[in-house]
């Protein structure tokens, strides 16, 4: 297993915790873990391997998904090899990231592409073309700093 972390540049720290990225092979038996709540926001990227997150109200999710706060456990399902990218927030830090109030994604994960459009698509597209870890995480600097930008710039009088 890899496991890596990266602190976001500073202008985004205020809402970025932390990106990360993971490498893990399972093999060909599937794994099923249960998460437990822990009070953190992450966007997740799928760059390979076979995915299925479950709750109460979520059935299926693939490829890139927003994982609200969570008060109840997730089981996630995998096998083969993982990779797996992912940005977590800080407690307040999705704000100016969404279009809609934060507190509708507790419990919730829900597919990015359903969050951001062809936004979220973009991205994962980039992120699988990259070849090293400081690229991917680069790729999600550039894309947060744009729409905390577009946020700050639509929000200018009330700023």
């Amino acid at each position: 297993m890899f496991y890596r972390s990266c602190l976001p540049d500073r202008a985004l720290r205020p809402w970025v915790d932390c990106f990360w990225v993971l490498n893990y092979q399972a093999g060909n038996n599937r794994i099923n873990e249960t998460i437990l709540p822990n009070g953190k926001i992450e966007i997740i990227f799928e760059l390979e391997g076979n995915y299925s997150v479950t709750n109460r109200k979520t059935n299926r999710v693939k490829t890139a998904w927003l994982s609200g706060m969570h008060c109840e456990p997730l089981t996630i399902s995998y096998s083969g090899h993982s990779h797996l990218v992912g940005i977590r927030f800080q407690p307040n830090g999705l704000y100016p990231f969404l279009s809609f109030p934060v507190h509708e994604t507790v419990n919730q994960v829900e597919n990015l592409n359903m969050i951001w459009g062809s936004d979220g698509e973009e991205v994962c597209e980039k992120l699988s073309s990259c070849m090293t870890n400081h690229q991917l995480f680069e790729i999600l600097h550039i894309f947060l700093l744009k729409r905390l930008i577009d946020f700050k710039l639509s929000h200018q009088s009330l700023i």
